[in-house]
């Protein structure tokens, strides 16, 4: 007789960019095994492929998860790993004052996606055409995590990737219909100040937060909002 299969209960929770309502189980033994292997890798690629294949594991409904944004992909993945292990995580950080280490405990639960007031998706050009932006994916915001090396080229890169669509008011053209030529002496040809609007879209974008509040030895209350994967699991 061979051993049981446990079947593991389903939970729900929405992407936060699009509001759309998902299903999702805990992560197996194994498949936190290989999270953890490809953390102590430290190769970036490796850990991508890795988020990356155990949301579409966990996930009981239809997602595109290489097409999430990046900060959808953080909350869904703090939100699988709060029903697989437990909703607290502790987590050490640098008091920004003194330098010295804090461990502090987080909620998941209380984890917020935090919207810029204006949504800079849309960018108009002149009276005639808009632009239509998407948020990175994980894999986009790969292109810039070395910023230092080709900054100016990675940039570009990552902006024409998200950029979506151009628009008037009689035709929509898509950007992935047409050649990386095509496409980059489009981009060449934009006024100046549709890139900065661009730039501006980046560095707005929505994150997943939470403010760290600690007090110290001398009763002193300090904190420090904390955004993204890499501050919650460090």
């Amino acid at each position: 007789m061979p051993l049981p299969k446990i079947e593991l209960p389903l939970f729900e929770t929405t992407i936060p960019s699009t509001e759309q309502k998902i299903r999702y189980r805990p992560f197996t033994v194994k498949e936190e095994k290989n999270l953890l292997i490809a953390q102590e890798s430290q190769d970036y690629d490796q850990m991508v492929l890795s988020i990356q294949q155990l949301l579409t594991n966990c996930i009981a409904d239809d997602v595109d998860v290489e097409k999430l944004a990046l900060f959808d992909l953080e909350y869904l993945m703090l939100q699988i790993r709060a029903r697989s292990v437990n909703n607290v995580i502790e987590f050490r950080i640098k008091d920004p004052v003194t330098g010295d280490p804090v461990d502090l405990e987080m909620d998941i639960d209380k984890l917020e996606v935090e919207f810029p007031e204006v949504d800079r998706r849309k960018i108009r050009i002149n009276d005639d055409y808009i632009i239509n932006m998407r948020y990175p994916t994980i894999k986009e915001m790969y292109l810039i995590k070395d910023i230092q090396d080709n900054a100016v080229e990675k940039l570009f890169d990552m902006m024409i990737s998200c950029i979506e669509n151009v628009v008037n008011q009689d035709q929509i053209y898509t950007l992935s219909e047409f050649s990386d030529k095509e496409v980059m002496e489009f981009v060449d040809d934009l006024p100046n100040s549709a890139i900065e609007k661009i730039k501006l879209f980046f560095e707005r974008m929505p994150s997943v937060t939470y403010m760290a509040e600690w007090k110290t030895e001398e009763g002193e209350e300090r904190s420090v909002k904390l955004e993204g994967l890499d501050n919650f699991f460090s």
